[in-house]
């Protein structure tokens, strides 16, 4: 049985700007699954038991503060509310993981598969700091450790987090993704000149 393609918010985007920019600092982080998780405000206990109902690292069991994030090898947990985390995982075990939350009987909560209305731009460069800072109102400079922060690029609103000193990721909504992907390209090119 053959497979189906999925596309991604930014394949006509990136496609047809690869040929006019070469290699490119900004870039689509493919391959990846987001689930959106609701259960009562601020319960260690809930979300322990969410991690350990999917199989998910303990390491991703509850980052309870206000704009952190929690990874451990190929997931994240984001903080969006004080009742809403962010899951992201890679694709291919999305499936298996949402059914085991949505069928755990030990924790009412509320399992969302929002991988369609998302992805994720990776930004990695010399100047990335002020690449950032030009479309971006918040202080890059608090983005250390496990920080994140829910702010705009532009004119969309997205979740940024830092990797290191010279990469980011941005979380954005599909209908977004090209726009702050250009964005993010030209003030990559002023920034290289």
């Amino acid at each position: 049985m053959i497979e189906p393609r999925r596309e991604t918010p930014l394949d006509l985007v990136t496609g047809s700007q690869k040929t006019k920019l070469g290699s490119s600092p900004v870039t689509e982080i493919t391959g990846l699954g987001f689930l959106n998780l609701r259960v009562k405000p601020n319960d260690v206990a809930r979300f322990e038991a969410l991690a350990e109902a999917a199989g998910l690292a303990t390491a991703l069991a509850a980052p309870l503060a206000v704009n952190t994030f929690a990874s451990a090898v190929d997931q994240s947990l984001f903080w969006l509310g004080p009742d809403e985390r962010l899951l992201v995982l890679p694709h291919a075990s999305l499936a298996k993981v949402e059914s085991a939350l949505t069928h755990s009987t030990a924790v009412p909560s509320a399992v969302t598969d929002v991988s369609s209305g998302y992805t994720i731009i990776g930004l990695a460069a010399q100047f990335a700091d002020e690449i950032v800072r030009s479309s971006c109102p918040y202080d890059v400079a608090k983005l250390t450790g496990n920080r994140c922060a829910q702010t705009l690029l532009g004119k969309a609103q997205v979740l940024l987090w830092k990797l290191d000193a010279s990469r980011y990721r941005i979380l954005v909504r599909r209908s977004y993704a090209g726009y702050c992907y250009q964005r993010l390209t030209d003030a990559a090119r002023q920034w290289a000149s």
